[in-house]
């Protein structure tokens, strides 16, 4: 037999009601339980209820600062990336250049998409790379060619596909 739903009131469905709410680590803000995200900062929350300790996607206990510029990088923990376009390269070609920064545990094989917005919000073909060491403290530079971008981006969204 089904509930009835009072005039005026939603049926709450999924899992968010049943998941308790969770304080983000960086600036307080209580998230939803089902967040992967504060709403406040962004800060990746850790995701109750999953297995912890996957690489990449673990916070380090003494995390180094990031340097000024950088910001979070999406899925992930303790990883910053910093990007520009056009700089030019020995080969002639302007890359999207990319500064990873590991505030966080030592990393091998990071996998990492990236996917360029255009100035109307539109969401361009994107790429992925492969790191193969990143240590702790470490900043890397990863050049994408344009070709691959295929137009001019006003925003790189990068996010860790995996990591050992």
């Amino acid at each position: 037999m089904g509930r009835a739903v009072l005039p005026g009131k939603a049926m709450r469905t999924g899992v968010d009601h049943l998941v308790p709410e969770q304080p983000c680590s960086g600036c307080g803000r209580l998230n939803r339980g089902t967040a992967r995200y504060c709403a406040t900062c962004g800060t990746a929350l850790a995701l109750i209820g999953l297995p912890q300790g996957r690489p990449g996607r673990t916070p380090h206990p003494h995390p180094l600062p990031s340097p000024a510029g950088f910001e979070a990088c999406l899925d992930a923990c303790d990883l910053h990336v910093q990007w520009r376009q056009g700089e030019g390269s020995a080969l002639g070609v302007e890359p999207v250049t990319v500064d990873v920064f590991n505030a966080g545990y030592d990393l091998r094989s990071v996998s990492l998409r990236m996917v360029g917005v255009d100035s109307t919000g539109r969401m361009l073909r994107g790429v992925e790379q492969t790191i193969v060491e990143l240590p702790r403290g470490a900043t890397l530079r990863i050049e994408v060619p344009t070709y691959e971008v295929s137009e001019e981006i006003s925003r790189l969204i990068v996010s860790l596909a995996s990591a050992e």
